[in-house]
């Protein structure tokens, strides 16, 4: 009987949660984030589903901000994810930048170290230049950030510097070490880290 009761919740999936970020990144924030509908912002967004850690929400009926230099992106975004707003910009501290673009868009960067190593694995296409612009000026319209996501190859920090903190994310997931620059910058922003996957640090800021 316990047999048949198995197959059955397997078949309606009743207990199975499904995982759309690259290391499990969406599940481990989902106990923080009990909102049926709440909003996000995801810096260096990639792609609508795949290594997405918002994704998952997009699809319980959350929306909001999603950010990529790669103009490539939009369509998908569009067709895929019509709630959110597409934002074509690099972040940091306003003004141009030059992009590293690789046959594996997933190693794009703006970080000219970054871009160095990433060559040992993918192909540089190319470079271009791109516009930059900040974190406070793109999140300008939204009063409440449940979520803030950040995977910018090498510039998290930059990015992170030109938020507006008085409006601060309840969640952060960024690519950094425990004891990193960007981990000690956000406890002393009054954070708590929650969680670490094999790629990202996960952060609460308590009582918000």
């Amino acid at each position: 009987m316990s047999i048949i009761k198995s197959i059955v919740k397997l078949l309606l999936r009743k207990g199975v949660y499904d995982s759309y970020a690259q290391s499990g990144e969406d599940l481990v924030i989902r106990p923080f984030l009990s909102k049926k509908k709440g909003t996000y912002v995801d810096v260096g967004c990639y792609h609508p589903i795949p290594y997405s850690n918002t994704y998952r929400l997009y699809k319980t009926g959350w929306s909001g901000i999603v950010v990529d230099p790669n103009p490539n992106l939009k369509p998908l975004f569009s067709l895929f994810r019509p709630r959110d707003t597409f934002c074509n910009t690099a972040i940091g501290e306003p003004g141009e930048g030059e992009y590293f673009v690789f046959s594996d868009g997933a190693y794009n960067t703006l970080d000219k170290e970054s871009a160095k190593e990433y060559q040992k694995r993918t192909t540089l296409v190319k470079t271009v230049r791109v516009g930059i612009r900040s974190l406070a000026e793109v999140c300008k319209d939204i009063d409440n950030i449940d979520l803030m996501s950040v995977d910018v190859e090498g510039m998290d920090l930059q990015v992170l510097s030109t938020h507006d903190w008085s409006k601060p994310p309840r969640i952060i997931i960024v690519e950094a070490l425990q004891h990193s620059p960007v981990a000690v910058f956000l406890k002393e922003k009054g954070y708590t880290l929650v969680g670490l996957t094999h790629l990202n640090a996960i952060f609460l800021l308590p009582n918000v």
